[in-house]
């Protein structure tokens, strides 16, 4: 069926107003494009980068790369680092180039639906579309690319076409389910977040009381895609399910997990642009609450998706503030356009304006990645200037990473980073023979056969107090390593030469 769209009684626009709109997004974005080509890529997008230029040279997603995230973010990193081979351009920047393209598109779709929606005025929505370019566009800040930056430019057409079809709209069903696909894709990069299609559902369900609208051709497709996802991760990615599920669910979620006190700590900032939001809608006419509240009940579930993953990381909640941040946008574009028979106060009218650039200081983030890995660069430089590969023996992925991606090494590991060992250290003193521990064993034998397969050029090994994530917040990679018998022979290979960042330095001899 053709698209078409619901009858409304809404005004037009002035092409002043939309030729202004289309600058301020247009200068949002190259500002955003500036700032990318000065900043380093995020340590996890980083790894990403890496495993997808390895599964392009024929090695293999849980074998090669063990990885405790399902496969599909590493997949979907395959595609910009292809491009970056074929075009000679860096793979951080090829990814920066999707990510681009990617808003674009969620804001020409998402102005497409906005107009479906009855009552929406024109300059209301041109307003709105400003307002979602700066949050798609900003609110990342140093997590640009990060898979939940991915997530919110999936997912914000399907909520909004969602919205267009609960008014009237009908798009043809290639649409809806490229549209239902995208969706799909923005939940199975991060499984928790099927609560905000819940909660997005539920308070459709409950204005309109239409179990049909339900059933979609959209949400039909997402259900596909998340169906054929599962039975492709059974055929193709049966390690995931047989191997690295089981152990992450034992040795990782335990001890990466944080306290609920540090988590609601970390989420007052998204709270406080929940009550802002919630401020608007009841400032504004009863008449356009309905998709300031659809916004926020997707933020509310993505601010649930949070507490389930319980790792507290800033960027977990980066959906929940985006939407959230939509949500007040929406809010105050419909009260700086709407009509009133009564002229409101100078005041008055500058109310929503100041609420949401409250909205917009608390979405703000520092744009420019901090790169912990210029010590680790001097140090390669200052002891192995022609080191080809590298091993840090750490609990934490922003120091190899995007360091490797960025000096072309080869990482002597087919973990991202030692992610077993807080696992052994709650688990074994540091001294003496080591428990009868499967996993345990695991984390060492993996450890010394990839330091036997690789041998790196340079290593580092962590000595610091204060390691993230280990008991008591030291652990001896060394003494542990030493466990293994092969592991003195390894190592006599190896010469100490210096110290950075806390780190011995140790160099392969003749180096």
């Amino acid at each position: 069926m053709a698209a078409r769209s619901h009858m409304t009684a809404v005004t037009r626009a002035r092409p002043w107003q939309a030729i202004a709109a289309m600058a301020v997004i247009a200068l949002l974005f190259v500002a955003q494009v500036a700032i990318r080509w000065t900043s380093e890529i995020n340590h996890d997008t980083g790894w990403y980068l890496y495993v997808a230029a390895g599964l392009l040279d024929g090695k293999t997603l849980y074998t090669d790369f063990v990885e405790v995230n399902p496969p599909l973010s590493m997949w979907l990193t395959v595609p910009p680092v292809a491009i970056a081979r074929l075009t000679g351009l860096a793979s951080d920047h090829a990814l920066y180039i999707q990510q681009f393209l990617l808003t674009a598109i969620s804001l020409l779709l998402a102005a497409r639906y906005l107009r479906a929606i009855p009552d929406l005025q024109s300059s209301s929505r041109l307003v709105m579309l400003c307002l979602m370019a700066f949050i798609m566009l900003f609110a990342p800040g140093p997590d640009f690319g990060q898979r939940e930056h991915l997530m919110v430019l999936l997912f914000l057409p399907w909520l909004l076409l969602r919205m267009a079809r609960a008014s009237g709209f009908r798009p043809g069903m290639p649409e809806a389910a490229l549209i239902g696909i995208a969706a799909a894709v923005a939940v199975s990069i991060k499984p928790h977040s099927a609560v905000a299609v819940l909660m997005v559902e539920v308070v459709l369900l409950l204005r309109f009381r239409s179990v049909r609208l339900v059933l979609a051709v959209e949400n039909l497709a997402a259900l596909a895609f998340c169906i054929a996802y599962l039975a492709v991760i059974w055929l193709w990615a049966t390690e995931f399910l047989s191997v690295v599920l089981p152990l992450g669910v034992e040795a990782y979620v335990p001890y990466y997990g944080r306290p609920a006190s540090l988590l609601l700590e970390r989420s007052s900032r998204i709270v406080f642009i929940i009550v802002i939001t919630g401020a608007l809608l009841w400032l504004s006419s009863r008449g356009q609450r309905l998709l300031p509240a659809v916004l926020l009940a997707a933020a509310a579930g993505f601010l649930a998706s949070y507490f389930l993953q319980a790792k507290g990381y800033f960027y977990h909640l980066l959906p929940a503030v985006a939407f959230a941040s939509f949500a007040a946008a929406a809010a105050c574009a419909n009260m700086l356009t709407a009509k009133s028979e009564t002229p409101a106060s100078p005041l008055a009218r500058m109310l929503p304006v100041f609420m949401m650039a409250v909205v917009l200081f608390l979405t703000w983030k520092p744009q420019i990645y901090f790169y912990a890995g210029q010590p680790f660069e001097q140090a390669i430089d200052r002891h192995k200037p022609g080191a080809k590969s590298v091993f840090i023996a750490s609990t934490n992925v922003f120091q190899p990473f995007p360091m490797v991606v960025k000096r072309d090494l080869v990482w002597a590991s087919r973990f991202p980073v030692q992610w077993l060992v807080p696992y052994v250290s709650h688990h074994w003193g540091g001294t003496g023979a080591l428990p009868d521990d499967s996993i345990i064993q695991t984390a060492l034998q993996s450890a010394v056969s990839d330091l036997d397969a690789y041998r790196p050029d340079i290593v580092f090994i962590d000595r610091r107090n204060g390691q993230d994530y280990v008991k008591n917040g030291s652990f001896d990679f060394l003494a542990f390593y030493g466990q293994d018998p092969r592991f003195a022979g390894i190592w006599a290979g190896y010469v100490k030469r210096g110290e950075t960042a806390g780190f011995d330095v140790y160099v392969a001899e003749g180096g």
